[in-house]
């Protein structure tokens, strides 16, 4: 009877093993999604950009190995000596600029200055943070109120998960996602510090809006949601003029070179799209002011019970990360909490 069990369980621990895609399946939107993920989503930005933690890629640092091979063989005799020296010349110095970095400064670079790392910490973040909190920041910004009663949410991050459950990584690789099946509604959370939401001037890139409209519609048309409202959210250290977003994407698509690309890439049909764009609602707002909204919310559901301190430790631990993201273009912190 063990040995039956024993053989059982291996069976089944060999899946893990031998499955080439370790990943949680999305077969709907509205089904259940740890948190946990937002972890899977941090080693994906890691490992597949790994200058991040050496300081420089993968391929540089295979292809500078090679040649400092080639070039200092001969004058060493032993590999230690060889690669002790080929060490010495990755490692950042006072004569050189580029190469490996110090863990500590790895660190300082990623909780400063980048914004993929703010991503990762914003999706633990919206992950655990209940969704009536979730509403109230989203109709403290601007849109229409929300029955509480139809409040749950889901929150999506940047995983290879929703990726490859969603077949959307030839689209674009998303910030955040919140979905509500009740209410139909999906809206596209976008994270920025100095980086742009990308506005096209030509016909040679794709504009953010339109991407968010394909996407919807491929989740649309894998049944992995129902939606009628289709939202974005902004959150970066300017405001956007959302109108002239949303006016410049329906100009686009009167572009015939403009569709031709998008042909060529997404193989999409264009009525689809432009019917999402007609209903999509953009807001935009500054860091700064996000976090205040959360201050607000902090105080609004303070309770002495463990359950209150652990949402207050939520917050704060959220708050007290983001006040240390600094702007390179006006090398300004995003957010300053407020003096108490």
């Amino acid at each position: 009877m063990m040995i039956n069990i024993f053989e059982r369980n291996r069976s089944l621990a060999s899946k893990a093993f031998d499955n080439p895609y370790p990943f949680e399946e999305i077969k709907n939107l509205e089904n259940f999604w740890p948190w946990t993920m937002s972890i899977a989503g941090l080693i994906k930005w890691l490992s597949w950009e790994t200058d991040n933690i050496l300081g420089i890629s993968k391929t540089k640092l295979i292809k500078q190995a090679i040649e400092f091979w080639f070039e200092w063989k001969k004058d060493w005799k032993t590999l230690e000596e060889l690669y002790g020296k080929i060490v010495e010349q990755f490692y950042i110095n006072d004569q050189k600029k580029s190469g490996l970095i110090e863990a500590i400064e790895a660190q300082r670079k990623l909780r400063y200055f980048s914004e993929d790392y703010l991503n990762k910490e914003f999706d633990t973040f919206m992950s655990l943070l209940p969704s009536e909190v979730i509403n109230n920041i989203l109709n403290t910004i601007s849109w229409t109120k929300i029955k509480l009663e139809n409040s749950e949410r889901n929150y999506f991050g940047n995983s290879d998960d929703f990726t490859f459950s969603t077949k959307t990584a030839s689209i674009m690789q998303i910030d955040g996602l919140l979905y509500n099946k009740k209410l139909k509604t999906v809206v596209g959370v976008e994270l920025k510090i100095d980086a742009e939401f990308v506005k096209s001037k030509d016909s040679k890139h794709i504009e953010q809006v339109v991407k968010y409209c394909n996407l919807f519609d491929t989740l649309l048309q894998n049944e992995q949601m129902l939606a009628e409202n289709f939202k974005i959210l902004v959150i970066a250290r300017k405001k956007y003029d959302t109108n002239d977003l949303i006016k410049e994407s329906r100009s686009l698509l009167k572009n015939p070179e403009y569709i031709k690309k998008l042909n060529r890439l997404w193989k999409w049909k264009a009525d689809r799209i432009e019917k999402i764009l007609n209903k999509i609602k953009i807001d935009s707002i500054i860091w700064q002011d996000f976090a205040e909204i959360l201050e607000k919310n902090k105080e609004i559901y303070w309770d002495n019970s463990i359950f209150g301190e652990t949402y207050h430790k939520l917050i704060d631990g959220f708050l007290t990360s983001l006040s240390k993201k600094v702007s390179k273009k006006s090398w300004d912190f995003i957010y300053k909490a407020r003096k108490k």
